[in-house]
């Protein structure tokens, strides 16, 4: 679902951003560049390690590191979702992931 565009125009919220190492993306260029540039047939898997949910009213915080593997190799991406409940759906305003750097 990550990288299906029509299915993320509905679960992204309106005012949704990604913050990315490079800067902030709008839901509006996040759809544009999974539209521009599909994933590739690869197989990747990802697992979840340290995962911490919160919840407070509305609003859930997500946050641990997501281990993702694929024909390349691994790489650990340290991962936060903000969600909040509207009209009894949630959706994602904002979502950030950074690699994790390794020496």
């Amino acid at each position: 679902m990550e990288n299906d565009p029509v299915a993320l125009e509905d679960i992204l919220a309106p005012d949704f951003l990604h913050v990315v190492p490079v800067g902030i993306v709008t839901k509006e260029e996040h759809i544009r560049f999974l539209r521009e540039h599909p994933a590739p047939g690869q197989h990747t898997h990802k697992r979840f390690e340290d995962l911490h949910v919160r919840i407070y009213g509305d609003t859930g915080i997500v946050n641990g590191t997501v281990i993702e593997t694929t024909d390349r190799g691994e790489r650990k991406l340290l991962h936060v979702r903000f969600l909040r409940r509207r009209s009894n759906r949630q959706l994602l305003p904002v979502s950030t992931s950074h690699p994790v750097q390794t020496s």
